[in-house]
């Protein structure tokens, strides 16, 4: 990669970073409340519990509680995902003013 830069737009990528973690702010709200009821519902067996709704109830039953774990697991990672990348354009923001600075002084015009 010699003589190849890398520019980084920070505004554009802040921006970014916060709506990313806004969606996954959402996406937590959602897990936490339609996810939930959807689950809570699902724990009466509103399909009956004869001979079809036990049918019904043993391949859905472990299959909604997985989905509600993942779904929270991405919408939290979603989350932290755009709180990181915000984190980031700010270390290398300060990252790069210390090199300015140390390049300054040590080649003072």
């Amino acid at each position: 990669m010699a003589g190849e830069q890398l520019h980084l737009d920070a505004p554009r990528a802040t921006a970014s970073g916060r709506d990313l973690s806004a969606a996954g702010s959402q996406l937590v709200g959602m897990s936490n409340g339609h996810v939930a009821e959807i689950a809570a519902g699902s724990a009466g067996q509103p399909w009956g519990r004869d001979e079809i709704g036990a049918a019904f109830q043993k391949d859905y039953g472990p299959m909604v509680q997985k989905f509600v774990e993942a779904f929270g697991k991405v919408a939290g990672y979603v989350e932290g995902i755009g709180e990181a990348a915000v984190q980031t354009v700010a270390d290398n923001e300060a990252a790069d003013s210390r090199a300015a600075s140390v390049v300054a002084k040590s080649y003072p015009a």
